[in-house]
């Protein structure tokens, strides 16, 4: 058994090893994870947007009712092509849903 002081000094070298082996690798994620950063920026911002819509829903439905009002008929295709891609993305999504279950 190693006396107190000498156990306590290899515990403290230990520990500064590790400090610097943590700086090293939070250095290292950072330098791998640049490319993600403008990607994930606009990923939050549109996580920020799509929370206060949540937080808002009357300025959608406005701006949707001042379209039918204002401008009818074009309102109603581009409903109608919105609700289009809709369903193809529900669909797709049910199509990967059932494929990675059939791999997985």
């Amino acid at each position: 058994m190693l006396p107190p002081a000498r156990s306590r000094s290899l515990l403290e070298q230990r520990q500064r090893a590790l400090l610097v082996r943590s700086a090293q690798l939070r250095l290292q994620i950072e330098g791998e994870l640049q490319p993600l950063q403008r990607p994930l920026a606009l990923a939050e911002r549109l996580r920020s947007w799509g929370a206060w819509l949540r937080a808002h829903p009357e300025v959608p439905l406005a701006i949707v009712l001042g379209a039918l009002i204002l401008r009818p008929g074009r309102a109603w295709r581009q409903g109608r092509r919105i609700w289009r891609w809709w369903r193809r993305w529900r669909r797709l999504q049910r199509w990967v849903r059932v494929a990675a279950a059939v791999v997985g």
